[in-house]
């Protein structure tokens, strides 16, 4: 497990994932998560967020295929 921060200067060192959560994934379409997915290809990447949209309204679909709505608070 890492962070995006310690991983981004380790990435030949690290064995390749075939399976990438990113938490906060609002954050998903920034030069170090575009870095990332350039590094794994291959892996599978699964987001988290309470907020997948961005300020300016886009949504996250550069980097996600589909978007499922979790529970909603009561």
């Amino acid at each position: 497990m890492a962070s995006i921060g310690s991983l981004g200067s380790r990435y030949e060192k690290v064995r390749t994932p075939d399976l990438i959560f990113i938490d906060e994934t609002h954050h998903a379409l920034s030069n170090q998560y575009r870095v990332l997915y350039k590094a794994y290809p291959d892996a599978i990447f699964i987001g988290l967020t309470g907020t997948p949209w961005l300020l300016d309204g886009r949504g996250l679909c550069e980097a996600f295929e589909a978007m499922i709505d979790g529970p909603a608070p009561s």
